[in-house]
């Protein structure tokens, strides 16, 4: 006689558990066109965002405009901390006053409108840009 399973059965309707037991395995296509939907479907956020050097004071911030405002913080602080920013002048206050006296903020999203185009949402994005620029007294970079 067989001893018992502690396993169940598993239903062919549902797909098996990782080896963990966290979610179920997914075929890597099918995976890979779920995540191509959810992105098409949640494009990131266009915005305007500061970067600041408190140990500077107002001369230190700089005022930037992004189709995908988070990616565009992530990769100038990756670039800061790589020693690689384009712009020396922050990279020089970033060597001198270290990552501690810098903030990343995102000052402005700017709304989705279904109906406008991408040449649109730029143009908008432009004026937004230029509002907040007049607004903190910070010239373009």
């Amino acid at each position: 006689m067989e001893a018992p399973s502690s396993r169940p059965e598993s239903s062919p309707h549902v797909p098996p558990a990782s080896q963990d037991g966290a979610a179920p395995l997914v075929p890597r296509g099918e995976r890979k066109r779920e995540l191509l939907r959810h992105y098409k479907d949640n494009p990131p956020d266009a915005g305007v965002y500061a970067i600041r050097c408190t140990a500077s004071g107002h001369a230190g911030v700089q005022v930037h405009a992004s189709m995908n405002v988070a990616g565009a913080i992530n990769r100038a602080r990756f670039q800061l901390r790589m020693r690689s920013h384009t712009d020396k002048r922050l990279q020089q206050q970033w060597q001198q006053h270290g990552e501690a006296a810098f903030s990343f903020e995102v000052l402005d999203v700017l709304k989705r409108r279904e109906d406008a185009t991408e040449a649109e949402r730029r143009d908008d994005l432009a004026a937004l840009l230029a509002l907040w620029r007049e607004e903190l007294g910070v010239d373009a970079a």
